[in-house]
């Protein structure tokens, strides 16, 4: 799915210096890594929790999920190479997470910035399929353009056979949340 939109001076402004501050984060903590050999999640979040808020103004779950960003890549490397190196991140590397970095409802979406939660209107007309509960949201990138914005985000059809008091039962009868009645994260849509 596309979400296009346009933000103002402002809004353009917050999302890019977060995106700047996350993509030096991840380039503070790969090296990090690559100097301490350090993959544990929990022991580089607490060695670099204060460091990363000092230096980039990231928040607790903010420095989580750049940590684990750089720890994917790390064990990815890993994995296809023998040799330990160094790995880097440009600004396009940066990919929003659904509810952690933002969040979209049939008329706007809402990224979290290093300042709080901003909201940028949307043409509803776009997404509305989306917004049917039968689609369930995951990581997004931004592309920027001179006026309009695009987020692309990756979706899934979700099956369903019934439902039950909002939620849908499948042929297992586990129950699945209906994901876009869940509520947005607090500042979100505000």
């Amino acid at each position: 799915m596309k979400i296009k939109f346009t933000p103002d001076k402002s809004q353009k402004s917050l999302i890019n210096r977060t995106i700047n501050a996350y993509t030096a984060a991840y380039n503070y903590i790969s090296y990090y890594v690559f100097a301490t050999r350090e993959l544990n999640k929990a022991s580089l979040y607490d060695q670099l929790l204060y460091k990363l808020y000092e230096m980039y103004m990231l928040g607790p779950s903010m420095v989580k999920c750049a940590i684990g960003t750089v720890s994917a890549r790390y064990e990815l490397i890993h994995e296809i190479n023998v040799v330990w190196t160094q790995t880097t991140f440009s600004y396009d590397d940066y990919y929003f997470q659904w509810k952690k970095d933002y969040f979209a409802a049939k008329n706007k979406v809402s990224f979290r910035t290093i300042n709080g939660w901003i909201n940028i209107p949307i043409s509803p007309n776009s997404t509305k399929k989306y917004f049917d509960n039968k689609w369930e949201f995951g990581s997004a990138h931004l592309r920027r353009g001179p006026n309009n914005w695009v987020l692309s985000i990756s979706v899934t059809k979700r099956k369903y056979f019934k439902s039950v008091q909002g939620s849908t039962v499948n042929k297992n009868k586990t129950a699945l949340l209906v994901q876009a009645n869940d509520p947005p994260p607090k500042g979100a849509l505000a």
